[in-house]
């Protein structure tokens, strides 16, 4: 036992007597009847043998009686075991309740061994072996079998008889409180070639269960290799246990492949239990207030409250002053000394008056700020601005909180900033109508990157205002070529604009093409102005 990890194994070793042993296999065995020759005709093997006190008399079991009994052979045996237990609060539990582990795992094996005895085994090697049906019918017992079929015969001598050898694995898991669940295997290992040879069911189980002192009730699921899917139900009450693997599934399943019962009585005689005479979970040897119920951490005494103030001793942190609970059972001081105890006192930490709830400072102003993080303690100021006025920095009549365009004087209709003029626009224009382009393409020359740069001041002047970017070619050429020249320069224009901080959400492009003409493309100077980039103002 290390506290929070517990083991434990064990081994049994048993010598066995054999008292009698009979078995007997079929493989392959095929029985035809023919009504029309009256034969019946059997193929494939069967075999049985049997201990010596069985050989002359196969029937001995119907008159048996005790004073009969006689040990016909004997042998060795053995049963292997180990156990873990994860006990992570094993702190918490009593000393006497069995509930302490959060998972546990078992591994076993049994019945290995062997029991060695005299006796026979009777082989059937059935090759079209024919009877006659009349005959066959009177068959009653295994001497019937030996007397019609003496031709096929063999005998061979029968003398070890192994253990039926099987593995069980088993994790037991502490859901919450008493509310568990098991997941259990059962594996059948005795070696398959042995004709004398016994073996368990191959089985795996999952049970949920309720447990308590006094009380379980478990509900096992599991698949059995020749039982199928079970659904079964168990129940103890103090001693006494009573259930079944299969007894649910038995009352909904019309094909009933097997059915399990069983009861018991479980009477420890010589099981001591620590005494415990408080019923704290700590036994009497361990306990220094045996007739007094406590905690573990206080050696199974109850707390105490030596000052009087309601706070058990545990949780009082000054168990010898009277306190409060809502301060641990310590009084309430007063750390500024300005009279107010530092419960009622809204600045503990600095003296104040009593009239300002503790605190130094009134407000002034009045703008519910108060003087102590007023930053403007004589002028009413809003709480995000630490109670200062907002400021107008231009000028404008728009104060700085509203003001998108602070240091711009600008108009309250357009939020504080400049709004774009007929003068403005012009410039703009004027501007714009000098970017020059090489020819039959959208790449900026470089000699127009000053313009550009210039109509970059002018819109940063007007961060509330959108602009639109058109693109216009002159005539020359086809209708579709100069649509999408116009596009593609209006659209530079744009990305060299963005690309020099200007907003992308405020500038749009489009090309007119050939569309709109502001002069004739009859001469060369007119098809020169309608090749042009014009920046308007968005309404």
């Amino acid at each position: 036992n290390k506290e929070e990890h517990y083991n434990k194994g064990g081994i049994t070793l048993k010598y066995l007597f054999v008292f009698a042993n009979v078995y007997s296999n079929m493989e392959d065995l095929v029985i035809d009847c023919n009504p029309t020759n009256n034969e019946v005709r059997t193929n494939g093997t069967f075999n049985y043998g049997y201990s010596e006190l069985l050989e002359n008399d196969l029937d001995y079991f119907n008159d048996f009686e005790v004073d009969d009994f006689e040990v016909d052979g004997s042998g060795v045996g053995a049963d292997i075991g180990f156990e873990y237990e994860w006990r992570p609060n094993y702190k918490n539990y009593a000393s006497t309740d069995p509930n302490k582990y959060k998972v546990k795992a078992g591994l076993s094996i049994t019945d290995l061994g062997f029991i060695s005895y005299d006796g026979n085994e009777d082989n059937f090697n059935f090759n079209n072996a024919s009877v006659n049906a009349d005959t066959f019918e009177s068959i009653e017992d295994i001497q019937s079998i030996r007397d019609l079929y003496d031709g096929i015969l063999s005998t061979a001598t029968a003398e070890n008889y192994i253990l039926p050898t099987a593995l069980h694995a088993n994790i037991d898991y502490n859901i919450n409180q008493k509310f568990y669940v098991n997941l259990n295997g059962d594996l059948a290992v005795s070696g398959k070639q042995n004709t004398n040879r016994n073996s368990i069911a191959n089985m795996v189980s999952l049970t949920p269960r309720f447990e308590s002192k006094w009380f379980t009730f478990q509900m096992p699921f599991s698949v059995q290799q020749f039982g199928g899917f079970l659904w079964g139900a168990g129940l103890r009450a103090g001693p006494l246990y009573v259930g079944s693997g299969s007894i649910v599934s038995s009352l909904f399943n019309d094909e009933l492949k097997s059915a399990d019962i069983y009861a018991g009585l479980k009477v420890p005689i010589f099981k001591s239990q620590p005494k415990d005479k408080d019923g704290d979970g700590i036994i009497n040897k361990e306990d220094d207030c045996p007739n007094e119920a406590g905690p573990a951490d206080n050696k199974g005494c109850p707390w105490g409250d030596a000052d009087n103030d309601g706070v058990k001793d545990n949780e009082d942190k000054c168990p010898n002053e009277i306190g409060p609970a809502e301060n641990k059972g310590c009084p309430w001081g007063d750390k500024d000394g300005d009279g107010l105890k530092d419960n009622v006192d809204e600045c503990p930490d600095e003296a104040g008056k009593k009239e300002n709830n503790g605190c130094p400072n009134l407000d002034a102003d009045g703008d519910s700020v108060l003087d102590k993080e007023d930053n403007c303690p004589d002028v009413a100021g809003p709480i995000e601005n630490n109670g200062c006025p907002w400021k107008d920095t231009d000028g404008d009549g728009v104060t700085d909180n509203v003001d998108n365009c602070p240091t711009t004087v600008g108009t309250a209709a357009n939020n504080g900033c400049p709004e774009v003029t007929q003068e403005v626009q012009k410039t703009l224009n004027a501007y714009a109508k000098t970017i020059l382009f090489d020819t039959g393409k959208s790449t900026i020359k470089e000699q127009s990157y000053q313009v550009l740069n210039d109509i970059v001041g002018i819109l940063n002047e007007y961060p509330n205002a959108n602009f639109l970017i058109e693109g216009h070619t002159d005539s020359v050429g086809s209708n579709s070529l100069n649509q999408s020249l116009s596009d593609s320069r209006a659209s530079a224009v744009k990305v060299f604009l963005i690309e020099h901080g200007i907003d992308q959400g405020r500038l749009n492009s489009i090309g007119y093409g050939e569309d709109k003409p502001i002069s004739s493309n009859a001469t060369k100077d007119g098809r020169a102005q309608n090749r042009r980039v014009e920046i308007n103002l968005v309404k």
